[in-house]
């Protein structure tokens, strides 16, 4: 458990890790952690998105299998801000800090660049206001999944 106010990012050897704040982890909709092997990420999006009365940043990286792994990137740790760095020097990225994403946004593969990552549905809706689901998790596009092969 990481009991400091920020979010943690570990990346070494290949794996990247994720944890949240303990702050975080009460509100399950707002965050979880997870690990995932750098080799496996197939897509990287990045969504600018109101969570309650704060703009949080999200980068969003899917695997081969569509599983999506979201990660608040605004209350990262120093350290976890330098692993990120990493992530997105390994990727080639290039990230405008002034360019806002109102929508979940590719930014990898080349392939689908600047593309929407998730459908804009009323069942996606809908299945929000029953339930609490993590805010940067959607319906992947018919694009995406193609892509994927899944």
């Amino acid at each position: 458990m990481n009991s400091n106010l920020y979010n943690e990012l570990f990346y070494s050897n290949g794996l990247l890790e994720y944890q949240p704040s303990d702050h975080f982890l009460k509100i399950p909709a707002l965050d979880r952690p997870w690990a995932i092997k750098v080799q496996k990420i197939s897509v990287i999006a990045v969504w600018d998105k109101m969570v309650g009365d704060d703009d949080t940043h999200f980068l969003i990286l899917i695997d081969a299998n569509a599983g999506i792994w979201p990660m608040m990137t605004a209350y990262l740790s120093e350290d976890g801000r330098k692993n990120l760095n990493e992530l997105i020097a390994t990727f080639e990225l290039e990230l405008d800090p002034s360019e806002k994403f109102d929508h979940a946004t590719i930014l990898y593969p080349n392939l689908l660049y600047k593309k929407p990552l998730y459908k804009d549905s009323i069942f996606h809706r809908l299945k929000r206001g029953f339930y609490a689901p993590h805010h940067a998790i959607g319906e992947l596009l018919p694009e995406v999944t193609t892509f994927l092969n899944v």
